[in-house]
């Protein structure tokens, strides 16, 4: 069981509420966010993000990443039967190390929690999350293919995997620099 709220130096991961389906929804409509997540469809509504929020109500390892205001969402969801990181920011939160701080703070918890693997990926022009995943040393797999909502099509996901002892040889070694 992961905790209700995770926080950082400078952020607060809380569990995300109906109050946040406004902002979801304006943020990943936004062309320069959608297009590097697949799962939400196009267009992405106030109605979308309130039947995400309807699924992932009363579970635990959602997050929504909050500083002064709410920047993104950080996930560990299920995927094709294992556990997987997602993550998005808010366009004026990105490069400011937000997502590598709330990512590190969502893993450490897991691997606190579980001996269990984490999955994640990448889209291949997407080298800001390539930077985040591999700070937290989630090592390359083969590629898979998945399907766009924003695209509309089948996009090549670089898929890497996080085991435990990857994660504690990491931060052994300094943990993920930001």
């Amino acid at each position: 069981m992961l905790p209700a709220t995770l926080r950082t130096a400078r952020l607060t991961l809380r569990p995300p509420g109906a109050e946040d389906a406004d902002w979801i929804a304006r943020e990943i409509a936004r062309p320069e966010v959608h297009q590097m997540l697949t799962t939400p469809p196009r267009p992405y509504r106030a109605s979308d993000a309130e039947a995400w929020l309807d699924m992932i109500s009363g579970r635990d390892g959602a997050y929504v990443i909050g500083a002064s205001d709410p920047v993104g969402i950080v996930d560990i969801g299920r995927g094709k039967g294992e556990r997987e990181l997602g993550y998005w920011l808010r366009m004026d939160a990105w490069g400011k190390g937000f997502m590598t701080e709330a990512a590190q703070a969502l893993v450490a918890a897991w691997f606190d929690a579980t001996d269990d693997d984490l999955v994640s990926g990448h889209l291949t022009a997407n080298a800001a999350s390539a930077g985040v995943l591999r700070k937290l040393g989630f090592a390359y797999e083969a590629p898979v293919m998945r399907h766009s909502g924003f695209w509309g099509r089948e996009v090549e996901v670089l898929r890497m995997r996080l085991n435990k002892a990857g994660w504690l040889k990491r931060r052994r070694a300094g943990g993920p620099a930001r």
